[in-house]
Order: C-alpha cells, then structure tokens, then sequence
C-alpha cells in the first residue's frame, strides 16, 4: 500500500536531486579541469580543447540545475 507524502517532503526530495545533480557536474568538471592541468604537456592541442569542452560543458549543466532550483525556489515562495 502506498503511503502518502507530504508536499514539504516531495519538495525537499526533489531539491536534494537537483544539489546532487549540480554537486556531480562541478565534481566531473573539477576532474576533468585537473587532468587538463596535469597532463598539459603530454596532450595534443585537439585533446585539450576536448577536454576544456567536455569541462565547460559540465560547468553549463552544474549552472542550469543552479537555475533550476533558483527558479523552483521563486515558485515556492508565491505558493507558501
């Protein structure tokens, strides 16, 4: 049988998505901006602009969850 579950808690569970969501995408982009750093000297010119994509394009996606939950909250907030 289902249990029912107070708005409240939906919103806190799907905030805590979202934080973890962000919290991934700067770890990835954080990795991947070290693993630019430390291999510098070794990579070809093409595999460092890859990789600075790949880390840009995580930065975007951690930015648009932060966005998200901004927004989420300004909702929230004209409804409580």
């Amino acid at each position: 049988m289902r249990k029912s579950v107070k708005t409240d808690q939906q919103i806190r569970f799907i905030l805590s998505l979202i934080k973890e969501n962000t919290d991934h995408y700067e770890t990835q982009a954080d990795k991947v901006n070290k693993w630019i750093k430390m291999s510098i000297l070794s990579l070809k010119q093409t595999d460092i602009s890859l990789l600075e994509e790949l880390r840009d394009e995580y930065y975007q996606k951690a930015s648009a969850q932060k966005q998200t939950a901004k927004e989420l909250q300004k909702t929230l907030e004209m409804y409580y």
